[in-house]
């Protein structure tokens, strides 16, 4: 009878520590949602992208354990991708196991390009195309101009396959993200992951965007 008192007291005391360290987790991020520069976003723009995301990054709690919420994996994928610190910083910081931590940054950046990326960058038609030349025009005196299109080399660590790949003409282990920007620096198309070592020819002519001026599907006016 004893044993089995122990082992209930046992039980109970782990159910009692677990809970309150769950909820402590959530009392812990919360300060730092207030914190504007902590995520670099608003308050209001946290709640909405969770509210957008919600879906495709919740996880179902089970009798063993209680899911990791959509506000916890946003906030830590945009420490993240704002700060520039690793996955073992967020793993002390968070309190989540590392292969957890680098799971949840791939999923909630997979979920966020798939959920939002007709919102944020949509293929323009037509009608956008010529208020796009219209604008240059008008505040750069550029005429029929539909884009500014340039590449920009981010730099990454050296990859176990990549060999030299990924190194530039600077001597850095750099990916190219090839980006087309409106007359106010807003970009209307981007596309990312071709080696550092490829030219800006190379570049153009391997992009999705040269695809499509090709096979005459990006709605560029005709006149």
């Amino acid at each position: 009878m004893n044993k089995v008192n122990q082992k209930q007291k046992k039980i109970i005391f782990a159910y009692v520590v677990y809970k309150w360290m769950s909820k402590k987790k959530i009392m812990w991020l919360q300060p730092h949602v207030n914190e504007r520069f902590y995520f670099r976003m608003s308050v209001n723009s946290f709640d909405e992208l969770v509210v957008k995301l919600e879906d495709g990054i919740k996880s179902e709690n089970t009798k063993l354990r209680v899911a990791i919420t959509p506000a916890e994996m946003l906030a830590i994928t945009l420490r993240y991708l704002g700060s520039g610190c690793n996955l073992v910083d967020l793993h002390y910081a968070y309190r989540v196991g590392r292969s957890t931590t680098n799971m949840i940054v791939r999923k909630v950046c997979k979920t966020i390009s798939n959920t939002l990326k007709d919102e944020c960058i949509p293929l323009p038609t037509e009608e956008m195309w010529l208020n796009i030349a219209d604008r240059f025009l008008q505040k750069e005196n550029f005429p029929n101009r539909i884009g500014a299109l340039d590449g920009k080399h981010i730099r990454i660590l050296k990859s176990a396959l990549g060999g030299c790949l990924y190194l530039n003409n600077k001597y850095y282990y750099s990916i190219v993200l090839l980006g087309v920007a409106y007359y106010n620096y807003r970009l209307i198309y981007i596309d990312v992951g071709f080696f550092g070592k490829e030219s800006d020819s190379t570049v153009f002519i391997r992009s999705t965007i040269w695809d499509r001026i090709i096979t005459n599907t990006i709605n560029i006016p005709q006149s």
